[in-house]
This record gives structure tokens, sequence and C-alpha cells, in this order.
């Protein structure tokens, strides 16, 4: 398994950067760490649930939505980033990177071990519609702040505990917490693919980790399917056909998740979940529902 950005070109460029570098690497100690700077509220504005969702599945919808938004403009940002570090070649040491917003967009330090310690090889600027700005190499390393060592030790912690549910690369992206309430930090693994035609439906896996004086700590593994599931590649439609929705079952949830909502922008497709009792739709950020019919 390797854990790289899936996307074409950086997929096999960036195949084997990853924090656990070398079997039996261990996260490092840190100092205690403040929650993430950032504002406890999402990336961009959520709009209110939909009046169509149940009450009772309207937080966990909300968080979803939240989370799914945040984690395809963090993505997103990541992966041009990573297109703009690599054309001037990527620094031999570098082992993984962490994202941030900014005043102005996003922060994405490519990063190192120097003296023991986790360091910026690497700072690319990226802008809200995703335009990387030009890499800034730090010579020598600059040291990451009290955040930025927070998210790398979470980042080693949860790749220390991921297992993997699809084959291939996989994405990591961490996530404030305080997004939707929740302490610490969340670790999104993303299954990714060089194939541009097929779309990753299920497979993700988010990891909750707390980072304290004694170091980073996994407090919850959440798989968000049970199976892998990538639609599309050599079954994908004519170009002349038309597709009007990607579908997926999901059992594991009782509402569709930030995966679902993360899936639908990524591929400018309405994602149809279908659950028991009906179908939630997410469409471009948003999630509706359509109970099932009574039986006669």
């Amino acid at each position: 398994m390797s854990l790289a950005l899936g996307r074409p070109v950086t997929a096999a460029l960036l195949a084997g950067l990853c924090v656990a570098c070398g079997a039996g690497a261990a996260a490092p100690a840190l100092p205690p760490a403040a929650p993430s700077r950032e504002a406890a509220a999402p990336t961009a504005a959520v709009d209110p649930v939909d009046p169509s969702i149940p009450p009772a599945a309207a937080a966990a919808v909300a968080d979803a939505m939240t989370l799914g938004g945040r984690l395809f403009d963090q993505d997103r940002a990541s992966a041009a980033a990573t297109d703009a570090a690599l054309a001037g070649g990527m620094p031999p040491t570098a082992q993984g990177w962490i994202t941030r917003r900014t005043a102005h967009g996003w922060r994405v330090d490519f990063y190192g071990p120097v003296d023991g310690q986790p360091a910026s090889l690497v700072t690319v600027p990226v802008d809200d519609a995703g335009v990387a700005g030009a890499p800034v190499r730090h010579t020598p390393p600059a040291t990451l702040d009290e955040e930025g060592r927070a998210m790398v030790g979470a980042r080693v912690a949860a790749i220390a505990a991921f297992t993997p549910i699809c084959g291939g690369p996989y994405n990591v992206d961490v996530v404030p917490g305080g997004l939707v309430g929740a302490p610490g930090w969340l670790v999104y693994f993303s299954p990714g693919t060089t194939d541009p035609d097929a779309a990753v439906l299920a497979g993700y896996v988010r990891i909750a980790v707390a980072v304290g004086a004694a170091g980073p700590v996994v407090t919850d593994v959440a798989p968000l399917s049970k199976t892998c599931v990538i639609v599309g590649g050599p079954a994908a439609p004519p170009p002349s056909a038309k597709v009007a929705a990607l579908v997926v079952t999901h059992f594991v949830t009782p509402t569709a998740t930030e995966a679902h909502v993360f899936a639908s922008l990524r591929y400018r497709q309405p994602v149809m979940v279908m659950v028991d009792g009906g179908v939630f739709t997410v469409d471009d950020g948003r999630v509706t529902w359509g109970a099932a019919a009574a039986a006669p």
C-alpha cells in the first residue's frame, strides 16, 4: 500500500511518499498542543440542512456536509500544491504533507525529519480556486510551529492504525475536529485512482487522534464503508451517454457520510446513497432524503 495523492501522474510520482517511511516508524512525542487556531466553522458556509432530512438525522447530515466540503477543498489544494512542488523537484527526504487554511486560501507544507523533528522543506500557497502559487523551498528547512507538529503527529499515529479497504494508493488529509465541535484531529484516508474515468464511492476511513503531552493518541477508527466501491474505468458508459447519478448501497451508518459528499463534489455527479428505509441524494455538497415507498 502506498499513501499518495491518487491523481494521474501525481500518484505515480509520489508513490511511496509517506509519513511512516521505514518499518516500525513511531509517532514523535510532542509538547502539549492547543486546538487548531482555525475557527470552528466550515471552510465555506454550509446551507442549513434540507427540510427533507428527518430530525434524527439532521446533526449527522450537517456534519457530513461540513466535513465532506472541507475534505474536497483541502484535497484539491493538496493536489495542486503537490504538482507545483514536484515540478521543481521534491526533496528526497520529504515524508508527507499537511494542509492548513490561511486568510487567503491554503498553505501546504511538505515536511521531512530534521534532528528528529518534522520540518517544512517546501511550502506551497494555494488560493481558494485551487490554483497553486510559487513553491517556497526552505534552505535550511523551516521549523514547524506547534500546530504543524501536532498535525504531523496525528497523521503518523493515524497511519500506524490504518487498515486499507481498497488496494492501491490512498490520499491522507488531516482536518481539525473543531469544524464539527470534536476535539483533536480527524485524519481521512481517501482511496485514490489513476484512472480518470473511475469514481471511488466507498473505501474511505476516518481516524480521530488527540495530541497531548504524551504524544498523539488514536481515539477512534471509523471505516466509512465495509467494502471498496470504484465505478467506471473500463466499464464506463460510451461518450454519447450521460450519467444521471452514481449509486451506492450503504449500511455502515444510517445516513450519508462526508465520503459521499466528497465523492459528489470530486466527480461532479449526484451520488444516491441507498440505506435502510430510503435514499439520501448528495448533489453539489447538499444532501436530501427520500423515504422508500411503503409496501401495498
